[in-house]
């Protein structure tokens, strides 16, 4: 299925709630969680908005992995910022 303005449009209205719900469980932070799932969707209209579609199977998959993803990124990104260290400059064994 192409991802389109509509699909996001649609998409955003059935799962918004449910993938804040699951984004919580990752970054533990309401106003975070409706950040990062804000954030998923705004890259996918983005990514439209400039013609790069693109097909996915499932969307309710793609957007449940792209929140945890994303969340996922949102906490190492503040653990980096709590540290004061770079996490992008960090071997895999010092992670």
């Amino acid at each position: 299925m192409e991802v389109t303005t509509q699909l996001i449009e649609k998409s955003f209205r059935a799962y918004y709630r449910a993938l804040c719900l699951y984004a919580w469980d990752v970054v533990k932070s309401e106003a975070d969680a409706e950040d990062v799932v804000q954030g998923v969707f705004a890259e996918m209209l983005e990514r439209c908005a400039e013609g790069k579609r693109q097909e996915v199977e499932d969307v309710k998959r793609y957007l449940a992995v792209s929140v945890r993803n994303a969340g996922r990124r949102w906490l190492r990104d503040r653990q980096g910022r709590e540290t004061g260290v770079d996490v992008e400059e960090l071997s895999a064994e010092e992670e």
